[in-house]
């Protein structure tokens, strides 16, 4: 969390619920996201919205322009 280079935004619902993470890990103009919705939450469309908003964010605090993304095979849809 001390790491300059790393942005991490957490959600949450308006019950105060944890929804999930995104964090950025950032190298110059490009960041990689990783991202993890609570296991109550997922297969309700929070990951896009989190993800939006993290991209928001990002956008307001960095210089970024490019976001990669590694998704597993074995990452199954929830």
């Amino acid at each position: 969390l001390n790491d300059p280079h790393a942005f991490l935004f957490i959600a949450f619902n308006l019950r105060g619920e944890l929804i999930g993470q995104v964090r950025f890990d950032c190298a110059s103009e490009v960041a990689h996201v990783d991202i993890s919705i609570a296991p109550s939450h997922r297969g309700r469309g929070w990951a896009r919205y989190v993800l939006q908003l993290g991209l928001e964010k990002l956008q307001a605090q960095t210089q970024v322009k490019k976001v990669v993304s590694v998704v597993k095979l074995s990452n199954l849809p929830s």
